[in-house]
């Protein structure tokens, strides 16, 4: 039985990783897009993950049976990668004909745009300042949560139930507020290497930031936070080389941070480090027991990519034990997004679906998270995945284009939704566009204040040296060349 069940999990990974290769070619820009994390997530979640589980006969789902479900899940999953991959191309399609009729006009062409003009000298410094402020408050904001200074050793020492409970009803800004900072950092960066590349040591400072942002989700143990940050900032640093084909170190780094990201939820625990009680040396002792055969069979068995468990258990059900949403799982779950749970006189559909099909919430039961497939699916079954994953697709091909041609408020925006893309794919979508939204508003009043105090302690830099292109030069389409 199993291997007539190894089909669609294989035409997904085939499906899948064709279509991440023929988009990114291994450009360093693109490696980072929407589209291409989107890609990954999904074949690592509706590809990889039932393939290991066929081998090693690993179907738990917190004791819930999923086999019955197991081929309708891989097929809803296939269908959701070629979805993407055929919305992404065909939007590739009409960005092409959108810069053919743009090439013909040249009044088009040359409009003037915010980025035209230069960016003031001490953007870079200023903003490495208000990033580590933004860090600062965070820090003031736990040791009050926390009661105390000793709080801050609580939350370093591994995620706790003391920890937890302090934590419980923060509102989800608060932790995100070193997402906040290194999209600062990251937005700043793109903005003023459109003229003048970073020098040697201002490119010092924005690593050392950036490792100052990713400290404190990793101290809490929340990828959903340390994800957008390392997106955001490796983004922010690719636009000089945004096509250039990716060097053997950066992929061994980015295999390295892979290895690292996949060991963090098995270490992230106090009671897990049996050691070393610090995070780096808790992850060294994991990885020398279980090698990197144990690490990716723990990554892809584990909660990080179950949500193809979550939609093996209800395919069966939905339209018979269990309804469909028809909308609640979507408009309605956005519509109900900024009122804070404790108030609503209702649930929410995510926790109405779990309340009927495990007998609790997230916080009662067990608590799976859908992706974007698995809400798409018990929102609006078939279709909704297929006109919901074509529009993924579709806005994952404008990304590149619009972020070069993108002024003020707009680049912040593109550069926040590609950090949160691979969590918004993977989570539950309504709650973590939420999160970003939160974390946009910030942004905006930040980097406004950045600007203005920039732009009032110096004059603007010449424009001389631009190695970044301008908006007209950047194709629309899949093979973007920047002249």
């Amino acid at each position: 039985m199993s291997e007539s069940l190894t089909f669609w999990p294989t035409l997904t990974v085939f499906v899948g990783l064709t279509a991440w290769l023929l988009t990114t070619r291994f450009r360093q820009g693109r490696l980072v897009s929407p589209f291409s994390v989107s890609m990954l997530m999904l074949v690592a979640i509706f590809g990889a993950r039932p393939l290991l589980m066929l081998s090693t006969s690993t179907y738990d789902f917190y004791g819930f049976d999923v086999v019955s479900g197991f081929e309708d899940a891989a097929i809803i999953g296939f269908v959701a990668v070629v979805c993407l991959a055929a919305g992404n191309l065909f939007g590739a399609i009409m960005g092409r004909q959108r810069a053919g009729v743009a090439r013909t006009n040249p009044n088009r062409l040359n409009q003037p745009s915010e980025f035209e003009k230069p960016q003031p000298r001490l953007l870079p410094a200023v903003s490495a300042i208000a990033a580590v402020s933004v860090l600062g408050i965070w820090i003031i904001a736990m040791i009050v949560l926390g009661g105390g200074v000793a709080y801050i050793a609580v939350l370093f020492a591994g995620r706790s139930q003391a920890a937890g409970e302090t934590l419980l009803n923060v509102p989800a800004l608060v932790p995100a507020l070193p997402v906040i900072a290194a999209l600062v950092v990251a937005l700043t960066r793109f903005r003023f290497e459109r003229f003048i590349p970073y020098t040697a040591r201002q490119s010092a400072v924005y690593w050392i930031v950036v490792a100052l942002c990713i400290i404190p989700p990793s101290a809490l143990g929340t990828r959903r936070f340390l994800i957008p940050s390392i997106v955001a900032a490796l983004l922010g640093a690719c636009g000089p080389g945004w096509t250039r084909t990716l060097r053997l170190r950066w992929l061994i780094g980015a295999a390295a941070a892979f290895i690292a990201l996949a060991i963090f939820p098995f270490v992230r625990s106090a009671g897990s480090r049996t050691g070393d009680t610090s995070l780096v040396g808790a992850m060294g002792e994991y990885f020398s027991s279980e090698g990197i055969q144990g690490v990716l069979n723990s990554f892809f068995l584990s909660y990080d990519t179950e949500m193809f468990n979550y939609v093996a258990y209800l395919a069966p059900r939905l339209g018979d034990s269990l309804p469909y949403g028809f909308g609640r799982g979507t408009l309605g779950e956005a519509l109900l997004a900024p009122i804070p749970a404790n108030i609503l006189p209702f649930q929410t559909w995510s926790n109405e679906l779990l309340l009927q099909a495990f007998g609790g919430t997230c916080a009662q039961a067990v608590c799976p998270v859908p992706s974007v497939v698995g809400t798409l699916y018990y929102d609006l079954a078939f279709p909704g995945v297929v006109i919901g994953m074509l529009v993924l697709g579709l806005l994952c091909a404008g990304f590149e284009s619009r972020l070069w041609a993108s002024q003020g408020k707009m680049t912040g925006l593109l550069l926040l939704l590609a950090g949160f893309a691979t969590v918004i794919v993977r989570g539950n979508p309504i709650s973590q566009l939420w999160i970003a939204a939160q974390c946009w508003i910030v942004l905006l009043i930040v980097d406004w204040a950045v600007r203005r105090l920039a732009a009032a302690g110096s004059s603007p830099p010449v424009t001389q040296g631009v190695r970044t292109p301008h908006a007209s030069a950047v194709r629309l389409d899949v093979g973007t060349k920047v002249e």
